[in-house]
This record gives structure tokens, C-alpha cells and sequence, in this order.
């Protein structure tokens, strides 16, 4: 990795329910990893987050916090507009973001947050390969080799630790700017009023429960057997109001939106200027999106352009009295969000159902199977079977992340899903809830998945591949 003298990095951190969101410290550890640069820590929050980031100033970074009652109830756009005065007036070369934060889990901010400062972006980011103040090389979860030239922003992936402060480190005061501090804000385009989207409810998470039967290694063979029939998308299922047009981009999201939408007109994937451009000329009022990783860092980069709201990771869409009601998983998906937009177009990236698994039989794994995950992948091809992963498997670099399946990885629809050694945290079960049957199997008998499943098995999940005997097809 290269170095150069006198390089400014600012990094974007959130403090949410009192703690700050461990994708952001990744990226500040990325930051502080480069000699002789500066870094500067800028978040946005109420003057109690203070004493939250002033740990940070050991770290020998200098820390802002954008506080003020008019920044109160900024969505995404609206606080990547604030956060985009306030990096003008640092002019750093670099801008570091964590992906997501865990309780938005939108991954909107960064992508954002660049089109507003007019900066290059490069998203997913696994890997520095080298960065001077010309230009960053890294690898990310899209690409083994992304290069852009500075000015840009980088979202990280957790793929580091952050370091802790040296013992003799001293604490500095952490700066406070209001609105008065950043030049040119428009207070029209901050706090609720600024924002396109509105939150109308929030309540608790209970789609994809199921009445889990408990079983024993060898009753496999009769369930497997007399598996349920897999659920489809079903225009027929849905019997609210319909919308009279809609945009899609791509053709992963039109089967969904088929079911809300009387006419479907596809925009074709590809570059990000001609898809803004034939939004501009044909003025749609929806638009809707997939949830594949180049729709998460392209869709939030149109909305900024357009100052237009988007709704991330939508798992229902419903339409009442002409209004698009909007539903996503929210709190690491403790809480399903019913959200609406005030600007046209509503735009929204939906998450799609992985149909190249239809009628298969998948293997989900977790940290349960974290020591023998090498066996289970062997067994997988040997069988010609499908693989998926949770978050923190993938985290831990043991699983690929094309494996992942929840709430920032993919949905699927298998005949049959196996849960092994996987606690059932909310953010995995809102991906395998499409799944005909579920079956899980974990040494803890109190764990969540069971929750979500068709069948449960108490007991060590590599006990699964000493008597699984099924086809790849059901």
C-alpha cells in the first residue's frame, strides 16, 4: 500500500441506541491503518453522543458532532445532505463510511452521501490494496479490483477490529457544529420536514413464525418425504388497490411488483447516468429496484440526484387510497417499518426471492458449523446441493458471501431449507421464510430457529451429513 504526506480522511460514524455501529468503527480502523494521514470522525446526533464519541479523540483523531434540533427526524437523504456540508468544510481526500448500520441496515448513506459531494464510490469494500491522494485500489464484495481517483467515498465491510486507545492516550474535547456552522444549509432539506420518507408505524416482527414439530435424526427420511408444497408469489394473493404504472429496473423485481402494478415497464440494467436519464425523461412516479448489491449502491446514488426518497429492503408493498405503503424490516429486523414517500418518484429496491433455488434443497449454515463448514460444503457438491450462510459466518470470512441469505444477503424459496448449527437471529429468518419447510437442528434447545421452523432436531448439525440421503430436486 502506498502512502502519501498529508492525507485528510473523514469518517462518517453513527451512534445508535447508545452504542456506535460497529460497521463505521471498522471504517475508522481502515483510517487510522494509513501513516500519516489525518483522520476526522464526523457524526450527526443529539449533544448526548458526546460523551459516546469522545473516546475516539485517544485514537488521535479529531472528532465533530453535527448536533441541532433542525437535524431531528433526517432519513437517509436528508442526513447525507447535512453530513455533505459539513465533509465540504473538511475537504478531506477520502470519505469512510461503514456499509450499513445495524439498526437501519440500508447501506443507503454512503452511495448517498457521494452523489451529494459529487464524489467517486466504491461500495462492500473488503480490502485497501493501495491509496495515495490520487487514487484507492481495493476489493470488494462486486469486484476483485475497483479503482477510482480521489475525491471518493468507501463503504467497509467488518473486516477488521478497532484498536484500542494506548494507555497514556489522552481524551480531547470533541467539537460541536450546529446548522449555523455549516455554510449554505438549506433548512428545508433537514430534519422531518427535509425528508421524503415518513415513517407511519413500526411494530414487532412476527411474519414466518411456524408451529415447530420435534423430531429425531431418524425421522429425516419420513419428513423429507412428505415435504410441504413449496408457496409461490401469487398475483391472486394480493387484493388491495393497485397502482396504474410502474418502472422496474432489471427483471429480478418484475414478478413482485407485478402483483401491485397494472402496467410494468423495465428500464434495463446498466449504467448508472443512462438509467437517470431515461428516469428524467419519462418522469415515473414509482420506480422500484432489486436488492443485488450493484442496485444497493446505484438506486441510493439516483435518489440523491433526483432529492427523492428511497425505501430500502422492502418485504411487503401495499396500496391505499393512491399512497404506496411501504414495509421493511428495521432494528436488525426486530421491528417491521411501514413507511411512505412524499416526493415523486417513489423509489424502492424490493427484496426478490433467489429463484435459481426453486424446488432445491439447501444447507444453511452458522456458526454452529463453524469447525466442520469444510464438510458440509464437500457433502453440498458431492450431492449437488444448494449452500447458504448467516451473516456471521460470513463475517468471520469462513462462508462467501454470495452464500449469505437475510436481511443483507438473499431470500430464497427451497422445497426443503436445512438451519444447521444457526441461532435464528431475525436478520437470517426474514431471507429463508419463503422456504416450504424448515428444518433446524442445534445443540440449544432454546434457540431461536426453532421458532421458524417446520421441524426441529436437538443435537450437533454434523450428525445431519452421517444420514442425509436426498436428491438435489424435490
Amino acid at each position: 500500500m502506498t502512502q502519501d504526506r498529508k492525507m485528510t480522511i473523514a469518517v462518517c460514524m453513527k451512534e445508535a441506541a447508545g452504542e456506535i455501529n460497529p460497521f463505521d468503527e471498522c471504517a475508522l480502523e481502515c483510517a487510522l491503518k494509513i501513516k500519516r494521514a489525518k483522520v476526522v470522525v464526523v457524526s450527526m446526533g443529539r449533544l448526548s453522543a458526546e460523551r459516546i464519541l469522545e473516546p475516539y479523540t485517544r485514537l488521535g483523531a479529531e472528532v465533530i458532532l453535527l448536533s441541532d434540533d433542525a437535524f431531528a427526524g433526517s432519513d437517509t437523504l436528508a442526513t447525507g445532505y447535512i453530513l455533505s456540508k459539513a465533509i465540504m468544510k473538511i475537504h478531506p481526500d477520502y470519505v469512510f463510511c461503514g456499509k450499513q448500520s445495524i439498526d437501519g441496515d440500508t447501506a443507503q448513506t454512503g452511495p448517498g452521501l457521494a452523489a451529494q459531494l459529487g464524489y467517486a464510490c466504491i461500495t462492500n469494500v473488503m480490502e485497501l490494496t493501495e491509496i495515495d491522494r490520487i487514487h484507492v485500489l481495493c476489493r470488494t464484495r462486486l469486484y476483485p479490483c475497483e479503482t477510482v481517483k480521489a475525491p471518493a467515498v468507501l463503504t467497509i465491510e467488518r473486516i477488521n477490529v478497532l484498536r484500542f486507545p494506548r494507555i497514556n492516550s489522552l481524551v480531547n474535547k470533541v467539537k460541536i457544529w450546529n446548522h449555523e456552522d455549516l455554510n449554505d444549509l438549506e433548512s428545508g432539506r433537514c430534519g422531518f420536514n427535509g425528508s421524503p420518507t415518513e415513517v407511519v408505524k413500526c411494530q414487532k416482527q412476527e411474519r414466518g413464525k411456524r408451529s415447530c414439530k420435534f423430531i429425531q435424526f431418524d425421522q429425516l427420511e419420513q419428513v423429507i418425504k412428505y415435504q410441504t408444497k413449496r408457496r409461490n408469489y401469487d398475483i391472486a394473493e394480493y387484493k388491495g388497490e393497485r397502482l396504474e404504472q410502474a418502472w422496474c429496473i432489471g427483471n429480478e423485481v418484475v414478478p413482485i411488483i407485478r402483483r401491485i402494478a397494472r402496467h410494468i415497464h423495465k428500464i434495463p440494467v446498466g449504467d448508472e447516468k443512462e438509467i437517470l436519464k431515461e428516469i428524467c425523461a419519462k418522469e415515473p412516479s414509482y420506480v422500484f429496484w432489486d436488492t443485488s448489491l450493484w442496485s444497493r449502491r446505484t438506486a441510493p446514488v439516483i435518489a440523491a440526484k433526483l432529492l427523492t426518497g428511497l425505501c430500502a429492503d422492502c418485504t411487503g408493498l401495499k396500496v391505499r387510497k393512491g399512497i404506496l405503503y411501504m414495509e421493511r424490516p428495521a432494528c436488525s429486523g426486530d421491528l417491521i417499518a411501514t413507511i411512505k414517500c412524499r416526493t415523486k418518484p417513489v423509489m424502492a429496491t424490493v427484496r426478490t426471492v433467489d429463484l435459481h433455488a426453486k424446488g432445491s434443497v439447501i444447507l444453511g449454515c452458522g456458526m454452529g458449523t463453524a469447525s466442520y463448514y469444510d464438510q458440509f460444503v464437500s457433502f453440498a457438491k458431492e450431492n449437488h446441493l444448494e449452500m447458504a450462510a448467516s451473516r456471521a459466518l460470513v463475517d468471520s470470512g469462513i462462508a462467501p458471501y454470495e452464500d449469505q441469505v437475510g436481511l443483507t444477503g438473499k431470500s430464497v424459496c427451497p422445497n426443503i431449507y436445512f438451519a444447521c448449527g444457526i441461532s435464528g437471529a431475525i436478520q437470517h429468518t426474514v431471507g429463508m421464510e419463503e422456504s416450504s419447510t424448515v428444518i433446524a437442528i442445534n445443540t440449544d434447545k432454546d434457540a431461536r430457529i426453532f421458532e421458524y421452523a417446520d421441524y426441529g432436531i436437538i443435537g450437533d448439525a454434523v450428525n445431519l451429513l452421517n444420514i442425509l440421503s436426498v436428491p438435489a430436486k424435490i
